[in-house]
């Protein structure tokens, strides 16, 4: 056991340890709050991008899809490389990126506020009183499509995420 008198400088220590780790993080990785404006702009960018037949590859929820869509339609849906049935397979599209975070807003009291307490949780966790849910994206600046987002609650250690591995464009058949 350390003597009193060298506590403190271990206490400093680690605070100063966290705040560098967590600064290369943050430096790392910018990601801007997630609010409705940013989410009409970005949403606005992809429809002007006319996209309508791509490649998508993004890891949510633990998994890795893999969508295909052409003429605006999923062609091909897999999940771990494994086919996915759903009687909702817009729901994995781009646009359907979109509705998720739409959903994410909408499930805390005030959606143009960046570090909001929860209201109507989308997560158990966030419910408790005093936990905060902060939620961070990325958005591809021409295109528009989501390229990470990051939703913390504090307090609770877990995290729920989208991070888009691979996009591509294809062209169309003749």
């Amino acid at each position: 056991m350390l003597p009193r008198r060298m506590r403190p400088w271990g206490a400093t220590a680690l605070v100063a340890v966290s705040v560098v780790v967590g600064g290369v993080y943050y430096l790392r990785e910018p990601l801007d709050r997630l609010d409705g404006a940013r989410l009409r702009i970005a949403r606005q960018n992809w429809r002007s991008a006319g996209i309508h037949n791509y490649h998508a590859t993004y890891e949510m929820a633990g998994g890795v899809y893999r969508v295909d869509v052409r003429v605006g339609r999923i062609a091909t849906l897999e999940l771990d490389d494994g086919p996915v049935t759903t009687s909702e397979p817009e729901r994995f599209t781009i646009d359907g990126l979109f509705d998720v975070l739409e959903m994410e807003l909408d499930a805390f009291d005030s959606p143009d506020d960046a570090d909001r307490t929860a209201g109507d949780a989308t997560a158990a966790d966030t419910a408790e009183p005093g936990r905060h849910a902060i939620m961070r994206v990325r958005f591809h600046p021409k295109l528009g499509y989501v390229e990470r987002y990051l939703r913390t609650v504090t307090g609770s250690g877990r995290t729920h995420g989208i991070e888009m591995k691979s996009f591509s464009t294809v062209e169309p058949r003749q």
